[in-house]
C-alpha cells in the first residue's frame, strides 16, 4: 500500500509540476519535532505554485528513533498563502499524510521483534514564511497530523530555495 501511495505521490507531483511552471515551484529542508514520541526529524518538500497564492505541497518527513519509536511520513498538502507584509505569509495547511511508524521491543527468545504500524490520515495547521530574498525564504509551521491512535503535534522550521 504505501508503494502505490508513494507512486501516486511522485506521479501527481511531476503532472502538476509541469502545468505549474508559470508560476513557480521551490525546493525546502525542515527540521522537525513530532509531539507523540518528542522526536526529532528532518524533511523535503517541493511547493508547486498554480497561481500565485494557491499550492501543492508533496514532502517527506524522517523522524530519528526515540523511545524504540523509528518514524517517517509522506504528506501532499494544499496551502493558499495571504501576504500581510511585502516579504512576508502566512498560509493554512490542509492535506493527506501517509505514516509508517516501527516500535523496537525485547522478546526472551528472540534478537529482533517490531510492531510495525502504517496509518492514513490528515494534516491540519499553519504556517508563516519569510522571503529573505527572491529565491530564498525560511519558513515555520505547526500542524496537527491526525491518526487513529497515532496523532501528534509537528513543528518544523526550514527553509527553500524558490526556482
Amino acid at each position: 500500500m504505501k508503494k502505490y501511495f508513494l507512486a501516486i505521490m511522485l506521479a501527481v507531483a511531476s503532472v502538476v509540476s509541469a502545468s505549474a511552471a508559470d508560476f513557480g515551484t521551490s525546493l525546502g529542508v525542515n527540521f522537525l519535532y513530532g509531539s507523540k514520541k518528542s522526536q526529532k526529524g528532518i524533511g523535503v518538500n517541493y511547493k508547486i505554485n498554480f497561481t500565485d497564492n494557491f499550492r501543492v505541497s508533496p514532502e517527506f518527513q524522517y523522524y530519528f528513533s526515540n523511545d524504540n519509536f523509528k518514524t517517517w511520513d509522506a504528506n501532499a498538502n494544499l496551502e493558499y498563502t495571504f501576504p500581510i507584509m511585502e516579504s512576508c505569509n502566512v498560509y493554512p495547511i490542509v492535506g493527506f499524510s501517509y505514516s509508517h511508524w516501527t516500535e523496537k521491543m525485547k522478546v526472551p527468545g528472540l534478537d529482533r521483534a517490531a510492531n510495525i504500524y502504517d496509518r492514513i490520515g490528515g494534516n491540519l495547521g499553519a504556517g508563516i514564511e519569510y522571503y529573505v530574498s527572491e529565491r530564498v525564504a525560511i519558513a515555520a509551521e505547526v500542524r496537527a497530523q491526525l491518526f487513529k491512535h497515532y496523532s501528534q503535534c509537528v513543528l518544523s522550521v526550514g527553509a527553500r530555495y524558490i526556482f
